[in-house]
């Protein structure tokens, strides 16, 4: 059940990929995480660990193979992507590791454009 105070609530989460080989590999296994409004939270591990992986599904870009993830208590798990890309629009901000801009485009033009 999803916490009142809980900005974002993730259960059973599991993220898995297929091998070239066929081999299965999970790269997120988190029984469950709950983020309360105001908090602050710092993702640290190693490259291909799965930091960019979550965040992805936390902002509604990717799916997990199962579980549930409710932001502002909305579940994002059970939307399809448009409703997704709009909770995204209206709630979701990054601040990427790399520039990710348009370089034909000004720096207010690129964030316009979002």
């Amino acid at each position: 059940m999803t916490s009142p105070q809980a900005h974002i609530q993730i259960e059973a989460l599991k993220v898995s990929f297929t091998d070239p080989d066929g081999a299965k590999r999970t790269v997120l296994d988190i029984p469950s995480l709950t983020i309360a409004k105001g908090r602050q939270l710092c993702l640290v591990g190693d490259s291909g660990s799965g930091k960019t992986t979550l965040l992805n599904i936390i902002a509604g870009i990717t799916t997990p193979t199962s579980g549930k993830v409710t932001l502002d208590g909305v579940e994002i798990t059970a939307l399809d992507e448009a409703r997704r890309d709009k909770l995204r629009a209206e709630r979701v901000g990054y601040v990427f590791q790399t520039f990710n801009l348009l370089p034909q485009l000004t720096c207010l033009e690129n964030v316009a454009l979002a």
